[in-house]
């Protein structure tokens, strides 16, 4: 009879994130290595466990007590998982803090800090030395270079639950205020679990890659987290070092033989554009998953990888669409291991009105598929008289063990109907799986008809005259029946003829009328620190008439 695997063993047992890492540690998990600019460093499971317990001795020291909060702060560098077990060995919650690419402006940094680094009562951030400086007054600052004690102080004492806080996550802010999602070690683990059992055949020979920062969901609980503990082999690279060069994704890939990696659509997208350009020495033969998650994923760019993919040695059927949010963790839907990702046709003036009537003839929109939930999450269609039938558009809500207890602060107020998560999305489910449409605070309407503002933005930016992915469609406050359109235009736009060029392909592609193209210099429209277009900010930036490249 053959022997239960550790994890299959752990299921029924959780215990908290860093007791977790002493079992995995203990069972032989494979190493992770950060592939740095000045080259690689690794670090095991039993390296880490050691490690952790110094850096807990540390933050006791600094009066880190448990069930208080730690910041962390930096790039994908070992220090950043250290300093992450070790406040969850000291028995704190970590509190990721988002930061740009590339800091340019200092001041800007500390304010965007001051609101999470408050708002969580960080009783210490810990920081990489670079970024140290930027922490805004409050907290104790920690560099994470600091020496580490060799005589660990006794453990935090005995009582700590696996219910307790262990990640305050903040959304993403791409259509509100950023808000704290308060989760415990339970609902983590749950995610965890819930991927391994969805996609069923991870093994332990499996080997992990991502560029994604470790502050944002997807790079912490799928590609720190999880490797952990299901015993794989994990490979991080710096964010910075993907900006600079998106082919080192792939290349990274080719090189390790990696066999599970993710990434936001519009990565896929850049870095399919520069392998094809070069695809000597990449081989993406070797992944098993790949998963096009964090962002709406638009059928032009699940087309360049299925047909372009075959180049490099990437397989169409490795590829995933996923659904979901910081409020449940990360993942909520994601489409089946070795099934292609699902593309639905449907008729573009029936989804105006709500109902995702399949084209047989005339316009199509496409719509892809998210999939289907994970193993104990569940999804419905809510509309104002009840649950929608299949087809029918309406918010998307979920619940299961993955999804949060609620947003941290008295009086917050919690997006829940009875215990299910109001997403604010909007979609509708066929045969069990999950299509998006969009956004319900960010709808456009038009002579009372819907319109997704992503849809609008994807067609202006295939245009040739418009940087990649650097559009914002929005309909200016208190004006209803009208949309403008903010564009940074392409080194060899003729910016005379381009907001006539994006009238007309947004005319021919859904038959409505644009009231204002809005052209901006280069590096003016702005993305979240996950890399989401932050409409409302744009929005309140930009008004209606303005017509001249600013600048």
């Amino acid at each position: 009879m053959p022997t239960a695997s550790p994890r299959d063993r752990y299921r029924g047992s959780p215990l908290r994130l860093d007791a977790e890492l002493a079992r995995a540690a203990a069972d032989g998990a494979r190493r992770v290595v950060f592939h740095l600019k000045d080259g690689d460093r690794e670090l095991t499971p039993q390296q880490l466990v050691t490690l952790a317990a110094r850096g807990a001795s540390e933050l006791l020291r600094h009066g880190v007590r448990p069930g208080d909060t730690v910041g962390i702060l930096g790039p994908n560098e070992p220090e950043w998982e250290i300093w992450s077990f070790s406040a969850w060995a000291a028995g704190a919650a970590i509190v990721p803090l988002g930061f740009p690419t590339r800091v340019r402006d200092p001041e800007a940094l500390s304010r965007h800090l001051a609101g999470p680094v408050a708002a969580a009562g960080c009783r210490v951030v810990v920081a990489e030395p670079a970024l140290a400086p930027h922490v805004p007054p409050g907290p104790s600052v920690l560099r994470w270079d600091t020496p580490l004690p060799g005589d660990p102080l006794p453990p935090p004492p005995h009582g700590r639950s696996v219910d307790d806080p262990a990640v305050v996550q903040f959304t993403s802010g791409s259509t509100s205020t950023p808000k704290g999602v308060v989760l415990t070690h339970r609902q983590v683990l749950a995610q965890a679990w819930g991927l391994d059992e969805f996609y069923g055949t991870v093994q332990e020979e499996d080997r992990f890659v991502s560029w994604l920062p470790l502050f944002h969901d997807n790079g912490l609980f799928l590609h720190l987290v999880t490797p952990l503990l299901l015993q794989c082999e994990n490979h991080l690279i710096p964010t910075l070092r993907f900006a600079g060069n998106p082919r080192l994704w792939f290349r990274t890939i080719s090189e390790v033989r990696g066999t599970i990696t993710s990434g936001p659509p519009s990565a896929w997208a850049v870095a399919m554009r520069a392998a094809l350009r070069r695809p000597e020495e990449l081989d993406l033969s070797t992944l098993g998953i790949g998963v096009l998650t964090a962002e709406m994923i638009q059928p032009d760019v699940v087309e360049l990888l299925t047909t372009g993919g075959p180049s490099v040695g990437l397989r169409p059927e490795v590829l995933s669409a996923g659904y979901g949010m910081a409020e449940a963790t990360l993942a909520v839907t994601i489409t089946p291991r070795r099934r292609m990702i699902a593309v639905d046709s449907v008729d573009p003036e029936r989804l105006a009105d709500g109902d995702a009537t399949r084209a047989t003839w005339g316009a199509v929109k496409k719509v892809v598929s998210c999939g289907r939930p994970l193993p104990g999450m569940e999804v419905r269609i809510w509309r104002p008289d009840g649950a929608a039938a299949d087809r029918a558009v309406g918010e998307i809500q979920v619940r299961g063990p993955c999804v949060m207890r609620g947003y941290m602060g008295q009086g917050a107020e919690q997006p829940f109907l009875g215990d299910w998560l109001r997403t604010g999305d909007l979609g509708y489910v066929d045969e069990g799986e999950l299509f998006v449409t969009g956004r319900a605070k960010d709808l456009l309407v038009v002579s009372g008809r819907n319109y997704a503002p992503d849809d609008i933005e994807w067609i202006v930016t295939s245009l040739p005259g418009v940087r990649e992915g650097r559009a914002v469609a929005f309909s200016p406050p208190g004006v209803d029946n009208e949309i403008t359109i903010v564009v940074e235009p392409a080194n060899e736009a003729d910016r005379d003829a381009l907001p006539d060029q994006v009238r007309s392909a947004v005319m021919n592609a859904l038959g409505i009328a644009v009231r204002d193209v809005i052209m901006v210099p280069k590096g003016s429209i702005p993305f979240t620190t996950s890399g989401k277009l932050q409409r409302n900010a744009v929005k309140a930036t930009y008004s209606p008439g303005e017509r001249a490249l600013a600048g």
